[in-house]
């Protein structure tokens, strides 16, 4: 009898025939978890050899949310760093977002603790005074109704940054991929942010 996990027809892996749990649209092919992993992790090496983004000693800040991408950076730059005689620390923003980063605070202590990671976590309230939730409301009463993203982005950024400095990080690694990228650009593109659009070619 066929399980929901191996049902007739259910696409398998183009490199080794185990069930597939992904689809790589780009290529046509179709990973298993497995190969999954493996592709990933090929691809950052070459990138961060390639490119000579973490050289060997050096003292390498992630940046860590707690989500899926961040989380993956970590495992990938931790495991790069192992056979690189490189420090990791973890640094972990919480910007006081009301029922939503407590949980990915903690995902981020978790993943930390079991790769044997330093972990800073910085809240906006300790660094800034306020929460984020509190930076919108008093935005919104003075008459300036920006959404949350306007102000999280820029703090946080500075918050990183002064934090990889704090700890002496030579290098911070952060998990934005091709996706966010064009995001950015075709957000900025729609506002005519033509200074912003600058920054980022």
């Amino acid at each position: 009898m066929s399980t929901p996990s191996s049902r007739e027809g259910d696409p398998r892996c183009s490199l080794c025939g185990r069930l597939a749990v992904y689809h790589r649209r780009y290529t046509g092919d179709f990973l298993c978890d497995r190969c999954l992993c493996e592709s990933v992790e090929r691809r950052f090496l070459r990138t961060v050899r390639k490119h000579e983004m973490i050289r060997p000693g050096e003292r390498v800040a992630v940046a860590v949310s707690g989500g899926k991408d961040s989380v993956t950076c970590l495992h990938l730059v931790s495991g790069f760093a192992e056979r690189r005689n490189c420090e990791v620390v973890a640094l972990t923003v919480d910007e006081g977002i009301a029922g939503y980063r407590e949980g990915g605070v903690e995902a981020a202590r978790e993943n930390a603790k079991a790769l044997g990671v330093e972990i800073r976590v910085i809240s906006f309230r300790d660094t800034v005074g306020h929460t984020l939730d509190e930076i919108v409301r008093m935005a919104s009463e003075r008459g300036e109704p920006h959404g949350p993203c306007t102000y999280c982005g820029t703090v946080r950024r500075s918050l990183l940054n002064r934090a990889a400095k704090e700890v002496g990080a030579d290098r911070l690694a952060t998990a934005h991929n091709l996706d966010d990228e064009v995001q950015a650009i075709m957000l900025n593109y729609v506002r005519g942010d033509v200074s912003r659009l600058h920054r980022l070619l």
